[in-house]
């Protein structure tokens, strides 16, 4: 019996497809819009390095964004889509993170136990604030005339957990969406215009600087590599070719995608 359980979860790991996007899953796709962690705040447009040195939010923004796919996933698609909001998570979860960095390992506990609001709550403004009611969910009319929200809706993460191998973050993946990675970011990678071709970084590095969402994977023919397709967190403007996605070379750990990885149901 256990021979045949092992061999049921081999043939299961290895039938996995070379290619596999939730942004085209036989022409539909099951991803929420790209964000963007650095705006409202003003941002120096000719300065891609000081573009990049806004609110360091990705924490929040990889996690929600993984999130508000797996709801869309669930949901079946159903329209409008849900979007939960970074800006909260920067009012009220504080303690595993702010404007300055966090961690998304204490990010998943703490939403276990918290919940989050959606955006419409709480919109981004991409500073910290205070966790005060009116902070947490408002309505508002004109420019200053908000009220605080009593008891607003909130969502949950049921269950998370770690992946340490790229077998498990391709089943998780191609089972239950897309799943959070921390990467390092290099001077190349803030650069990178190449579209769809795959970035694979040359230097080496492996330090943890960014949060990103892995959404599927493929193989490129022509460079012979293959691939973790990459929803970032700078905008569409940023890749602007891929519309903020890129292509990272997978399997051989490049700018450290396979170090930190972690999945989050809702």
């Amino acid at each position: 019996m256990k021979f045949f359980f092992f061999l049921f979860l081999f043939t299961i790991t290895f039938s996995l497809p070379i290619s596999f996007d939730w942004g085209d899953i036989n022409g539909t796709s099951y991803l929420t819009s790209i964000r963007q962690q650095h705006l409202p705040q003003v941002c120096d447009k000719f300065s891609l390095i000081n573009y990049l040195k806004k609110c360091g939010s990705c924490w929040a923004f990889s996690t929600t964004s993984a999130l508000n796919d797996r709801l869309k996933i669930a949901r079946k698609n159903q329209k409008p889509d849900i979007y939960l909001s970074p800006q909260f998570l920067l009012n009220c979860a504080s303690d595993v993170g702010t404007c300055d960095g966090g961690w998304v390992i204490s990010l998943l506990p703490w939403l276990q136990k918290n919940g989050i609001v959606e955006e419409t709550c709480s919109p981004y403004e991409a500073i910290d604030k205070e966790c005060t009611d009116l902070n947490i969910c408002k309505q508002c009319w004109g420019t200053n005339q908000c009220v605080a929200i009593s008891n607003p809706k909130k969502y949950y993460v049921s269950s998370y957990g770690s992946l340490s191998t790229v077998p498990d973050m391709m089943q998780e993946i191609f089972k239950n969406g897309p799943i959070i990675c921390g990467i390092a970011v290099t001077p190349d990678l803030e650069a990178w215009t190449g579209g769809n071709a795959v970035f694979y970084d040359q230097s080496g590095v492996q330090s943890l600087d960014h949060w990103i969402s892995l959404v599927g994977w493929g193989h490129n023919d022509t460079q012979n590599l293959d691939y973790w397709i990459i929803r970032n967190s700078w905008g569409t403007e940023w890749n602007p070719d891929f519309g903020g996605f890129f292509n990272l070379a997978k399997g051989v750990n490049n700018l450290g995608v396979e170090n930190w990885c972690y999945y989050a149901n809702p």
